[in-house]
């Protein structure tokens, strides 16, 4: 069966080029997709590099997706700067993947679908807020400073919050807190992984502290 593959940078930036789409450039917070049967190659740059996550995956409903043009030869190149939801659908489906536990399969595939649908909807309408959340994204998991953030996207903080707000639908701080959170989850999902190892893993000062944080912020235990 023909594999469609999605590779997501979570940092840094580098440049993708295919037969249809020529040479494109790619940033942390957008992710590219390879067809198949589409010649490509993709590198980092070697100045900074990447990190990536990606997913392959095949079936009826991609080759749909590519029949109706809602995946396009010419547009591989996909935006989900500052979309959590984005961050949290590939999260999922990668820690499904990886643990396979029962409905691993169907948990995975909503994930993928998921991405595809958020990546497909466009990035940030301000890049100034939308390169602040991707800022966020990769120090997800450890405190941040929003002080220097916020002077660095040439805002007082106030004006900083106010701003990434209206673009994101939470502060950044909270913004910043659900992120860890989720990352927290995804790692609980493993039964192997303990409270005081994904607190750790997520910079967090103590078990209790996530819990605590999880309850008030989440509405149940980290486990539940």
């Amino acid at each position: 069966m023909r594999e469609f593959q999605l590779v997501y940078l979570a940092r840094g930036q580098g440049e993708l080029v295919t037969t249809s789409a020529g040479r494109q450039s790619v940033k942390a917070g957008q992710a590219f997709l390879l067809i198949p049967g589409e010649w490509h190659a993709y590198r980092p740059s070697p100045a900074i590099g990447w990190d990536e996550w990606w997913l392959a995956f095949t079936g009826s409903v991609p080759e749909r997706l590519l029949a109706h043009g809602c995946i396009d030869h010419h547009r591989p190149v996909l935006d989900g700067r500052g979309d959590r939801s984005l961050f949290t659908a590939l999260h999922g489906a990668i820690a499904a993947i990886e643990h396979q536990r029962r409905g691993w399969a169907g948990l995975a595939a909503a994930g993928v679908l998921t991405a595809l649908a958020r990546l497909h909807a466009g990035g940030d309408d301000d890049p100034v807020m939308a390169t602040a959340a991707v800022r966020l994204h990769e120090a997800s998991d450890r405190p941040v400073d929003l002080v220097r953030l916020a002077t660095e996207s040439g805002l007082s903080p106030a004006q900083f919050r106010r701003r990434f707000a209206a673009a994101h639908g939470l502060p950044p701080r909270d913004y910043h807190l659900r992120l860890r959170l989720d990352r927290a989850m995804a790692l609980l999902a493993d039964p192997g992984v303990t409270m005081a190892e994904a607190a750790a893993a997520m910079g967090f000062s103590s078990p209790f502290h996530l819990s605590r944080l999880c309850r008030r912020h989440l509405g149940s235990s980290p486990r539940r």
